[in-house]
């Protein structure tokens, strides 16, 4: 395919945040390319700060451990850089971004929720594990429920060939057999032509549904990628065990909600001093 064709066969999927055809597109399509979410000095500053660390970290490894298999290189390197950053303002200010809320809204209403762990994904041309290198897979399988969105945000733009790729339509396919987090087809089924999403600009978000078959592309001969994910959700969906293990951090609340905080517990009673006053009141919970 031309790179022309290419370009506007993925055109259709990607949208600015307030598009009317945004929601759309995700639901046909199990996934939406949201462009221009971020500032682009945001992202590259959160690159900046995660390639020079990672960098940092691989001299380090491959230095003391000149003898060792470093096909996996940056699996472990990722997973210390995400501990670091995760707790950093420039993290804070992505996964809080009012852009990113109020699109998230428009998917999973007013009480959102980010579960955790973060992910950082480094692809480096010289680790080939299979995690890092991911085969064609759905998120429900690592803990996912298919009430969430997976938030996928590249760190700077992306090479054709050095992305991620999606099959369109694909969550309609349910759960699917899976076998060490590989796609099992059943007999007689085969799964449709991928898309490479290779049109992706520093500050554009990706919106998976868990259900998406999705998974590497490109890796051969490629720059090291990266790549930040987290999972997002209702408040009032449905916590896998993992995510009940692991927790989640609430990002926003509707107006019911914050009606439910004043109220304080779940027998509607704000009468919790003797006289009748209130521990809590709209006056001290805005401030």
């Amino acid at each position: 395919m031309s790179q022309q064709k290419t370009k506007e066969s993925q055109e259709k999927f990607k949208w600015e945040a307030n598009h009317s055809q945004l929601v759309d597109c995700f639901v046909e399509n199990g996934f939406a390319v949201v462009a221009s979410l971020f500032k682009p000095k945001l992202i590259n500053d959160l690159f900046c700060t995660v390639s020079n660390r990672y960098e940092e970290l691989k001299e380090d490894f491959i230095n003391s451990n000149s003898d060792s298999d470093l096909s996996s290189v940056s699996v472990g390197i990722s997973r210390e850089i995400i501990r670091e950053v995760e707790r950093s303002t420039l993290f804070y200010d992505i996964t809080h971004s009012e852009n990113l809320l109020d699109c998230l809204e428009r998917f999973l209403g007013p009480d959102l929720a980010k579960t955790t762990p973060n992910a950082l994904f480094i692809n480096d041309p010289m680790d080939e594990s299979p995690t890092t290198n991911k085969a064609m897979h759905q998120e429900v399988w690592t803990g996912s429920v298919p009430e969430d969105i997976l938030v996928w945000i590249p760190l700077h733009r992306i090479e054709p060939n050095n992305t991620m790729s999606v099959i369109p339509g694909s969550h309609f396919f349910g759960l699917l057999p899976n076998r060490n987090r590989q796609i099992v087809c059943p007999d007689g089924f085969e799964l449709p032509q991928s898309l490479a999403l290779s049109q992706l600009e520093e500050g554009d978000a990706v919106f998976l549904h868990p259900l998406l078959v999705h998974g590497t592309h490109g890796t051969v001969g490629k720059k090291t990628r990266y790549a930040i994910h987290f999972v997002c959700k209702s408040i009032h969906t449905p916590l896998s065990n993992q995510q009940k293990a692991f927790g989640y951090e609430g990002l926003r609340q509707g107006p019911m909600r914050r009606i439910q905080q004043i109220l304080g517990n779940d027998y509607l009673t704000p009468l919790m001093t003797h006289g009748g006053k209130t521990l809590r009141s709209w006056d001290t919970l805005r401030e």
